[in-house]
């Protein structure tokens, strides 16, 4: 199984109406640069942590490492255990995110907030649970 973010390339792009009809619906999804607007999806790979074309049995701890994730554990914010009630906003450190992991085991676990980035473009501190790259 390839873990996939930027495995395609410009010209197999889907056009936007294509992509609208095809796109899953749902709150969870893999990490896709391409829909990032004014970033080429050669810039988001390198510069946030995934395993975007890695096979997974490459992947160094796959216990730790996730594949995907609910939309709100990006910032991190959650749907589940909000600190912020129905506004759930801004972002904060701890949110509680159901994500899976490259092992194949899913778990609702808080996601790492430094106070100004969001949580996907880095690993976090020691002591999570997780991390987005796979070295």
């Amino acid at each position: 199984m390839l873990a996939r973010c930027c495995a395609a390339s410009p010209a197999s792009l889907p056009t936007r109406s294509a992509e609208k009809q095809k796109r899953p619906r749902g709150p969870f999804l893999f990490f896709d640069p391409r829909r990032v607007v004014g970033l080429s999806r050669h810039s988001i790979c390198r510069a946030a942590p995934n395993i975007a074309g890695w096979k997974l049995p490459a992947v160094n701890q796959p216990g730790r490492t996730l594949l995907v994730m609910e939309w709100p554990a990006h910032a991190p914010l959650s749907w589940h255990r909000s600190k912020t009630g129905k506004a759930n906003a801004p972002f904060y450190r701890d949110a509680e995110s159901v994500v899976a992991f490259a092992d194949g085991r899913v778990n609702l676990i808080k996601i790492y907030y430094d106070g100004y980035n969001p949580a996907y473009t880095r690993d976090p501190i020691p002591g999570y649970e997780y991390k987005y790259s796979g070295n």
